[in-house]
């Protein structure tokens, strides 16, 4: 009879992140998100509005070669974020629905990749000083976190009665954005349906896998060359 081999319990390299697997029910948040995002308006900004925005968040010079993220401080920012985000989170009556708030040099500001989805649409206020993974208040002294809030408060005071926030649903008017919804709630089904299969490739796969596995590690013995 063959001995039964044990597989060895899968490990992530260290000090190296490891892939995760992807999640399909995820899947509806990110159309959803997507789809607030190409509807809602990108306004360019004048020289004029451009040079009050960098003056109020620090940077001060168009050419400049290295722009610090204005939440942590740290690292390079590399991306724009949504100060205030296009998509309601806070309050579950209007969870998924737009904010009203727009593409627009008043609410933008610039940071490292690393907050913005730390950040990931929640107030900033809150994330700053929450305890989610990679937010300022896990990476920044109390002094320095302090500071940063400070500096965004200013910025925030300024930039509010300037920038522009639209009633989405009185302008689209509510039958379509039901039709909308209605849409969404059907391709919801369409996800989970694609779930349950994902699960079921997922789960033959990983035993293909291990089968496969274990014919090598036989195979090696056999040889005299021990299977890594």
């Amino acid at each position: 009879m063959a001995k039964q081999l044990k597989h060895a319990t899968v490990r992530k390299p260290a000090g190296i992140g490891f892939p995760a697997r992807m999640k399909i029910n995820r899947l509806k948040l990110s159309l959803n998100r997507s789809f607030i995002n190409t509807i809602v308006p990108e306004i360019r900004p004048t020289a004029a509005q451009e040079a009050a925005w960098r003056t109020h968040l620090g940077v001060d010079l168009p050419a400049v070669d290295y722009v610090a993220c204005v939440y942590c401080g740290q690292q390079r920012a590399t991306q724009l974020d949504h100060f205030r985000s296009l998509v309601a989170k806070s309050n579950p009556a209007e969870r998924g629905r737009p904010t009203g708030w727009v593409t627009d040099i008043f609410n933008l500001v610039p940071c490292c990749g690393t907050c913005n989805s730390s950040k990931a649409g929640h107030n900033w206020r809150v994330w700053m000083n929450g305890n989610a993974k990679n937010s300022p208040r896990q990476l920044l002294s109390a002094d320095k976190l302090a500071e940063r809030v400070a500096a965004l408060t200013r910025f925030e005071e300024w930039s509010t009665p300037l920038a522009t926030r639209l009633d989405v649903l009185a302008i689209v008017g509510p039958d379509e954005w039901e039709a909308y919804e209605a849409e969404m709630a059907a391709v919801d089904v369409l996800l989970q349906t694609a779930r349950l299969r994902s699960d079921r490739f997922h789960h033959h796969l990983q035993q293909a896998y291990k089968e496969a596995q274990a014919s090598t590690a036989i195979a090696a013995a056999t040889s005299g060359n021990p299977a890594l």
